[in-house]
């Protein structure tokens, strides 16, 4: 690795929330930004499934006002990748299927975990394929949104590697990682308390040798931050709207900002507030929140140039 202790450039993305294009630019910003590391900061599966039905001599999708029609198998595969690249799951099925899953709850659960494991592992052979030849090294942390499963088919990747609570070398900078969020209002798969979360992050980083030269890769952005602004939300999880502007707060995490406090990283990579983009410092350390646009296939990520103790340059990208 060129930037082994001296400089090293790292390119970081994270909440690409399944879509199919925002992982492939994730990869290609390797050799794109000529990174001597790529990370993908959590939050890598996404939410949900869309059924394309075929009937007669053609295919639906959506119900009522939403429904698309699609006449040829073109439109369809055409339809597929767009679902794709924003993050959803399209399968094509009859409308036997579409009654079964209708009716069937777990019938559905079980189709969507299996779409979402089957793109988590393309990925993972996608890595392989595109970076062992360039010999860039991968990583990539699962988030609050992604569950165990998910996390055990990174961990067994080949190529990309999964740093999640353990000490990692980056080209001669110490990282910890940890993808667990303090609790939101989605009870998402991987929340635990402040009091938890900082316990664990805390232990991490005591055991680190280079606490003022290393990378905290740690998903939720420190509280009150700047990286960390969402709209407030009512008992209904709508955005609290007064005076005609949305209301804002911030939700990050109280432990992930004590412990940068504590410890001063030399750099802190972020994300799992989509809304909040942008670098500020917090005493010595810089933070960075690249932010999610993954509905549009739109990549947001960051450059940082990094020599042993020093964030030599930055900077934030789009496309």
């Amino acid at each position: 690795m060129s930037g082994r202790g001296t400089n090293l450039r790292i390119f970081f993305a994270t909440d690409v929330h399944g879509s199919e294009t925002c992982f492939r630019k994730f990869i290609n910003a390797a050799g794109a930004y000529s990174a001597d590391a790529i990370i993908m900061g959590g939050d890598i599966t996404g939410k949900q499934i869309a059924l394309i039905v075929q009937q007669n001599r053609g295919w639906r999708m959506g119900e009522g006002r939403d429904l698309t029609t699609f006449d040829s198998r073109e439109g369809v595969n055409q339809a597929c990748k767009n679902l794709s690249a924003s993050g959803l799951y399209p399968i094509v099925i009859d409308e036997a299927e579409e009654r079964v899953l209708k009716e069937d709850r777990a019938a559905v659960e079980e189709r969507f975990r299996q779409e979402r494991l089957d793109r988590v592992e393309s990925w993972m052979r996608l890595a392989e394929e595109r970076l062992r030849p360039l010999g860039i090294p991968c990583y990539v942390s699962p988030g609050n949104d992604d569950d165990r499963d998910v996390a055990d088919i990174i961990s067994s990747s080949t190529w990309a590697e999964n740093p999640e609570g353990r000490v990692v070398d980056v080209g001669g900078h110490e990282m910890i990682s940890w993808g667990w969020s303090n609790p939101t209002p989605w009870d998402t798969p991987r929340e635990q308390s402040e009091e938890d979360l900082g316990a664990r992050l805390d232990s991490m980083a005591a055991s680190l040798n280079d606490p003022e030269g290393a990378i905290f890769n740690l998903h939720c952005p420190p509280f009150h931050s700047g990286l960390d602004t969402a709209p407030a939300l009512d008992a209904d999880l709508k955005p609290v709207v007064r005076g005609g502007h949305v209301e804002v707060k911030p939700v990050g995490s109280t432990a992930v900002r004590q412990v940068i406090d504590r410890f001063q990283p030399l750099l802190g990579l972020h994300g799992h507030v989509h809304e909040s983009p942008g670098m500020k410092k917090i005493g010595r350390s810089m933070c960075i929140n690249p932010g999610s646009d993954y509905r549009t296939a739109n990549l947001r990520g960051a450059i940082v140039q990094l020599a042993p103790h020093k964030v030599t340059a930055w900077t934030l990208t789009s496309g």
